[in-house]
C-alpha cells in the first residue's frame, strides 16, 4: 500500500512543480527587466506568445497529472478500507 500512496504523492508533487515552472514562465513573459511594469508592446510577438502557449499547455498537463495522482490516492484509500473491512 505504501508504494501506491508514494506513487500518488509523487505524481501530485511533480504536477505542482510543473505548474509552478509554467506559471513563472507565463508571468515572466509579460515583464521586462528594464521596465517592471506590464509590457504590452507588440514587438517580437512570435517567441513570447509561443512560450506562453507552451506554458499554458504545461499548466493543463499539470492539472491532469495532479488529478491522476488524487485518483491514485483515492483508490489506495478505498482498497485499504476494503482490506480492513475484510479482516475485521
Amino acid at each position: 500500500m505504501d508504494s501506491i500512496t508514494q506513487s500518488g504523492l509523487a505524481s501530485i508533487n511533480s504536477a505542482f512543480s510543473l505548474a509552478n515552472e509554467s506559471a513563472h514562465t507565463i508571468a515572466s513573459s509579460f515583464f521586462t527587466p528594464e521596465n517592471p511594469a506590464l509590457d504590452t508592446s507588440i514587438s517580437s510577438v512570435d517567441e513570447p506568445q509561443t512560450t506562453v502557449t507552451e506554458a499554458v499547455v504545461q499548466l493543463a498537463l499539470a492539472e491532469l497529472q495532479s488529478k491522476a495522482g488524487v485518483k491514485v490516492l483515492q483508490t489506495a484509500d478505498e482498497v485499504l478500507g476494503t482490506l480492513i473491512d475484510t479482516k475485521v
